[in-house]
């Protein structure tokens, strides 16, 4: 036999273990879901992708940036398209080229392993 749950009881359970809406949010048109490690602050992911603090809040309706107390996904407003991997490039080659932080970079790009080993030319990152 399955147990029933209530509502009620099922969200309680994933506030205690920190879970946030947030998580599972799509973001719009324009933004991107970022992964963001425990203990950022709002202000420090707008300035590691260099947005305003307001355009952060304005992709992430909901999200008490006051209270970000774990780890969770972030809706982070994108000018570009991304960028295609060449032969030769590393993160900073990367990084440089495009104007933006070696921790907007990480953050985008969660897949590239910490020394930046797994570069594939053709790649849109």
């Amino acid at each position: 036999m399955f147990a029933r749950f209530s509502l009620f009881a099922i969200v309680t359970a994933l506030g205690a273990i920190g879970f946030s809406w947030a998580q599972t949010a799509e973001c719009s048109k324009g933004n991107i879901a970022v992964e963001f490690p425990t203990g950022m602050s709002c202000q420090e992911i707008a300035t590691a992708y260099q947005i305003s603090l307001k355009d952060l809040e304005s992709a992430n309706t909901g999200v008490d940036c006051e209270n970000l107390s774990s780890g969770g996904v972030l809706c982070i407003p994108v000018t570009c398209n991304g960028y295609k991997v060449q032969g030769g490039d590393t993160c900073t080659s990367i990084e440089d080229k495009n104007g933006i932080t070696p921790l907007a970079f990480q953050l985008s790009n969660p897949e590239i392993d910490a020394l930046c080993n797994n570069l594939t030319p053709g790649e849109v990152k």
